[in-house]
């Protein structure tokens, strides 16, 4: 029970992190993984009050928003990297 509560905390302190990610960018898969982190809060807190074990799809979804914020933050990332684009149309390019 006590790793289901500690899950259910990190999951917690996931989805704070997320919508805060999601706040700060303008990129729209913050908001999204900020969406799945809920879901799975929510379906682990269920867990919790109906004392059922965490089932292996629960588990394998969890797994997938890691991997989900793992690509998110290196796209994050790769964007801060690579210089910004001209916005001002093509003419301006050859001046």
């Amino acid at each position: 029970m006590l790793e289901k509560e500690q899950l259910r905390k990190s999951l917690e302190n996931l989805v704070r992190y997320f919508a805060h990610r999601a706040d700060e960018s303008d990129d729209r898969e913050w908001s999204m993984i900020t969406g799945v982190a809920e879901r799975l809060l929510l379906d682990v807190t269920d867990c919790i009050r109906k004392n059922k074990p965490l089932n292996h799809d629960l588990l394998e979804r969890i797994r997938g928003l890691n991997k989900l914020a793992r690509e998110a933050t290196v796209q994050s990332e790769q964007k801060k990297k690579s210089p910004p684009k001209c916005t001002l149309g093509r003419s301006h390019s050859r001046v």
